[in-house]
């Protein structure tokens, strides 16, 4: 079980390195500029591609995504069939976070309730994802944490980042995110622009990298 958990971690770092430095130079070719992470949403990596491309970027994703459900079975059944509480909470939350990844990055704002509960689904389930860690490696009976005190820490860090998920989600400038920058010409014409760090978008590359950490974490856990 050990194996597979190693090689869907493996699998998932790759294709996510690779596919993103493939949908960045493909975002400076179709759109003669460097995407810009504090501005620009993970959907738009996908403006402007063709069609045999953007296939091409639905299949990786679409790997990943699948590579991320079966990293999460493979943890959550890593001690044997008998699941506690904490473990079918880990398993939830890692499966949901694995379908909602794939909407993040193709699902267009165009749809704004729909877009927002996708992702306010994906960063619960992070949410869930890491608290689940923590209590795993705290309560489970196969916790390492009177044989070795880095166990501490690794509890401490599913905590800590579920704590720090919720704080994002609680920021109050969060609820501002649609107001746009005005700029009035000389001849008073106004132009609406995004802000230089667009909100909405920072949360999201933040949570797919926060998505990325936790396999990181839980993996580095098991050599406890």
């Amino acid at each position: 079980m050990n194996n597979l958990i190693l090689f869907s971690f493996l699998g998932v770092i790759a294709l996510f390195s690779i596919t993103l430095i493939f949908q960045l130079n493909m975002f400076k070719i179709t759109q003669k500029r460097k995407f810009n992470f504090k501005n620009e949403l993970p959907f738009e990596l996908t403006e402007g591609t063709s069609r045999r491309f953007l296939k091409l970027q639905y299949l990786f994703h679409g790997l990943i995504s699948l590579l991320l459900l079966v990293y999460g079975f493979a943890f959550a059944f890593k001690d044997g069939n008998n699941l506690f509480f904490y473990d079918i909470m880990l398993l939830s939350g890692l499966t949901v976070a694995a379908f909602t990844y794939f909407l993040v990055f193709f699902l267009k704002i165009d749809n704004v309730k729909f877009h927002i509960i996708v992702l306010l689904l994906y960063v619960f389930a992070l949410f869930t994802s890491f608290l689940a860690l923590g209590l795993n490696l705290h309560f489970s009976p196969f916790s390492k944490i009177n044989e070795n005190s880095f166990t501490y820490i690794f509890i401490a860090l599913g905590y800590v980042v579920a704590g720090v998920i919720i704080g994002l989600i609680l920021n109050p400038k969060l609820a501002k995110w649609p107001y746009m920058d005005k700029i009035t010409q000389q001849d008073e014409t106004v132009i609406i622009m995004r802000p230089k760090t667009f909100i909405l978008a920072l949360y999201e590359w933040i949570f797919v990298f926060l998505h990325l950490a936790f396999l990181v974490i839980s993996l580095l856990s098991l050599f406890l």
